[in-house]
């Protein structure tokens, strides 16, 4: 758990107040699309358009953070593959501006589903938004 140098505030806690409801949102199509029956339409690309504070965010989130901040028109790439042999072997790959990204929890370029989701687990937001 990182803390910031002049606040208490954790990442965790700063992630999940900036980002952590995207994050849920990515999550929630991605455990939809793993949920998949071929009687249903699913949507197979997703865009999320962000500003560049959430970009750098969801690299704080995903430990890629460089302390530069993004370009304009930057951003992320987030691919959810499943094993051919094994669909149940599911892996989530990061681009960050044309760039492939090792995952340093993992230290490789794909990261199983669930242990992407499990290391995000603390700064992912759930909660549900009441509709007004």
């Amino acid at each position: 758990m990182g803390i910031h140098d002049q606040t208490s505030l954790t990442k965790e806690l700063f992630v999940k107040t900036t980002i952590g409801f995207i994050l849920n949102l990515i999550k929630e199509n991605f455990d939809c699309l793993l949920q998949y029956d071929k009687d249903k339409n699913y949507y197979k690309f997703y865009v999320y358009a962000t500003h560049d504070t959430s970009i750098a965010s969801m690299k704080i989130a995903f430990d890629l953070f460089d302390k530069i901040w993004p370009e304009f028109a930057s951003y992320i790439l987030i691919k959810l593959y499943c094993s051919i042999d094994d669909p149940t072997k599911t892996f989530v790959h990061l681009t960050f501006n044309d760039k492939e990204q090792l995952i340093p929890w993992t230290n490789d370029y794909f990261c199983p589903y669930n242990i992407f989701i499990d290391y995000l687990k603390d700064q992912i937001d759930d909660r549900t938004i009441p509709v007004i």
